[in-house]
């Protein structure tokens, strides 16, 4: 009988193991699959050393002409001047108290870091002169609004930093490139596009062709380390466990095993 009893405690001892187990497979399991989705490991270091150059341009937009008074005769024009450099604007024909939303953009290119706009209304008389925003054009992207009335109207113009003939020229270090592309954006109201960059022995280029960007960001899938999938974006790489499932699946089957070890110390312990 006591033989009997041992061995219905140590074949209960194995179901209720084996049965422990089943649902801490299956908890550990959610687990590591939503950390799997959802979870993502800084890695540093200098993977990937990139340049992106071009011309700087100043979008300089007629954006509204509203009439304040009574239109008069004569000339209708406008010149904007940046950095030496000047465009002009045909002023339509317009009623006291009409808006006319223009919305026609002209570029100016510039060779400085900071520039001074300047407005000048032509007239038979005199031409008068306004002065702009300044600009400091190392913020790609950035958009001024400066709001000039000048009789009869009301001038709406918006200057905004480009980078035109845009070419990324990107080094990788101590990693494998699967996929490199640049990101940008070329207009407010445009979504965000990509073209994809050429590598060979000298780095990896490529170009959105003739397109003036507002915003730009060099995105990768690397290979570091010949196992190691990484995602590079915003000047940073990590590591996200969906790219590397051997990794979770890893991880799972290590915890898995402790946990069986722990339960069979812990079961034996109990034993009388």
């Amino acid at each position: 009988m006591g033989k009997y009893r041992r061995y219905r405690r140590v074949k209960k001892k194995r179901r209720s193991i084996k049965e422990l187990m089943t649902v801490l497979g299956i908890l550990v399991a959610i687990a590591y699959l939503l950390t799997a989705l959802h979870v993502s490991i800084p890695v540093a270091g200098n993977f990937l050393v990139y340049s992106v150059s071009g011309t700087k341009t100043i979008n300089v937009t007629l954006f509204r002409v509203k009439y304040i008074a009574p239109p008069e005769t004569g000339n209708k024009t406008v010149e904007v001047y940046v950095d030496g450099k000047s465009v002009t604007f045909q002023i339509p024909e317009g009623k006291e108290g009409y808006t006319i939303y223009l919305n026609k953009s002209k570029l100016i290119e510039v060779n400085q870091e900071r520039v001074q706009t300047q407005i000048t209304v032509p007239s038979a008389v005199s031409n008068l002169t306004y002065p702009g925003p300044p600009l400091n054009t190392t913020y790609i992207g950035r958009s001024e609004d400066y709001i000039v009335s000048h009789y009869p109207y009301e001038l709406h113009f918006i200057f905004t930093i480009q980078l035109c003939n845009v070419t990324a020229d990107v080094r990788p270090s101590g990693v494998a490139v699967d996929e490199l592309k640049l990101e940008y954006i070329s207009g407010e109201d445009r979504p965000k596009e990509e073209v994809l960059l050429r590598c060979n022995d000298d780095g990896c280029r490529g170009s959105p062709h003739s397109r003036c960007i507002l915003s730009y960001n060099v995105t990768s899938k690397l290979t570091y380390l010949g196992i190691f999938k990484l995602d590079y974006m915003n000047g940073k790489a990590s590591l996200r466990f969906l790219d590397n499932p051997w990794i979770p699946i890893a991880l799972y089957i290590v915890t898995m095993i402790s946990l069986y070890i722990s339960l069979k110390k812990f079961y034996r312990m109990r034993q009388p």
